[in-house]
């Protein structure tokens, strides 16, 4: 028993041996943990910050939106958001263009289900640029056929200055907005228009 004592008291005094000692020992690895932490919420908020934002397709989203109001019964379920001006096969599905060499930026405006025949397509050109040819190039180059089993019925697009736009649908829905373009911007360039063309059928097919 005294030696099971002696061994106990013993153990004790050199585990608190210099608890100074031990007390630094901890405060530094505390200190490592939290600049490690500290280094780690940096780094993190570095990720979050990819890069400025795109003050010209906030513009558009914008300019857009705006062309909605007083029609908003016509456009229930509708999505504006730009275009990867990267991606060259979406550009060319989206707009008909077949080069952004003159263009800055990209915002669509489509509905949500993509089964429903309305598109709208707002271009912001770069300085110097041909607004006009974009605009006709975009009316000549879409496709009034890419959604699921439907199509557009009329196409209307224009341009001015350093805008071109264009709009696909229905005559009741794409109207109306073609005209709030028109009436919003000052200058208009030239009008191009387009209707769906109906393919006949083969006589045999009657």
């Amino acid at each position: 028993c005294i030696i099971v004592v002696a061994i106990v008291v013993l153990g004790f005094f050199a585990f608190n041996k210099n608890p100074e000692e031990n007390k630094i020992d901890e405060n530094v690895v505390n200190n490592e943990e939290v600049v490690n932490t500290e280094d780690e919420i940096v780094n993190n908020e570095e990720d979050v910050v990819a890069g400025p934002t795109d003050v010209n397709s906030d513009e558009l989203t914008k300019f857009v939106d705006e062309l909605y109001v007083g029609n908003e019964e016509l456009f229930p379920s509708l999505m504006t958001q730009a275009i990867d001006m990267s991606d060259a096969d979406s550009v060319k599905y989206m707009t008909g263009l077949s080069s952004t060499e003159n263009v800055e930026a990209v915002v669509v405006s489509e509905p949500m289900m993509s089964s429903q025949a309305y598109s709208l397509v707002l271009v912001k050109v770069k300085s110097g640029a041909n607004a006009d040819a974009i605009a006709k190039e975009m009316s000549e180059n879409i496709d009034m056929r890419k959604w699921i089993c439907v199509s557009a019925e009329v196409l209307y697009a224009t341009s001015t200055e350093d805008l071109a736009f264009l709009v696909m649908s229905s005559e009741e829905m794409a109207k109306p907005v073609y005209d709030a373009f028109k009436k919003k911007v000052e200058n208009i360039g030239e009008e191009y228009t387009k209707a769906e063309v109906v393919e006949e059928l083969p006589a045999d097919m009657y």
